[in-house]
């Protein structure tokens, strides 16, 4: 299970809270992996329970005490371990509804498919505009050695993440094109 490996990795660089941790998945990880924050903390709660994190409570005086989660010895290793362990398959698993509807999509209304497709463009074109966005350079202000390392791949997993969203829109657009031509 992969969000186990992104908090321990997301943990293994700083002390997070779960709101935080969310935030951090949000901002530098959506690319890769999803998560909502109720999984995020049913996760937290499981690698709590399996001695591979451990919280303590900070109190603050104006607001809700905030629960602080810290990666453990044992929790570095398993991450270490899960890190030089890759996996036999490097492809990712097939699951994509959408295009089990496009393949049926004789079924319906080109009306239909024409507009699904549109929402296909938008939705990419806006998580892309979201990647565009993302400034390595703030993110990383004051880089250390392993912070320029890190940072060197964010880059690769953002960069395959916008040629991906170009694939996919570029794709989406060829089949709008397509529809136009009659069918004989």
């Amino acid at each position: 299970m992969s969000l186990k490996f992104g908090i321990l990795g997301l943990l293994s660089d700083k002390d997070l809270t779960g709101y935080a941790l969310k935030k951090e998945f949000d901002q530098s990880i959506s690319h890769l992996w999803t998560a909502s924050q109720s999984q995020i903390y049913r996760e937290l709660n499981t690698l709590e329970k399996n001695e591979l994190i451990f919280s303590r409570i900070e109190e603050q005086p104006d607001r809700p005490d905030k629960k602080i989660y810290t990666i453990t010895p044992v929790g570095r290793t398993a991450f270490q371990e899960w890190l030089e362990a890759f996996p036999e398959n490097l492809s990712s698993a097939k699951r994509d509804t959408f295009m089990l509807h496009m393949l049926f999509g004789s079924a319906l209304p080109e009306e239909t498919i024409r507009y699904q497709l549109h929402r296909f463009i938008e939705q990419k074109k806006a998580y892309l505009k979201l990647i565009e966005g993302v400034d390595l350079e703030a993110y990383y202000n004051d880089a250390s050695r392993k912070e320029l390392l890190d940072k060197r791949y964010m880059r690769f997993t953002l960069k395959r993440a916008l040629m991906s969203l170009e694939t996919l829109i570029e794709w989406a657009e060829w089949c709008l094109e397509e529809m136009k031509e009659d069918v004989k």
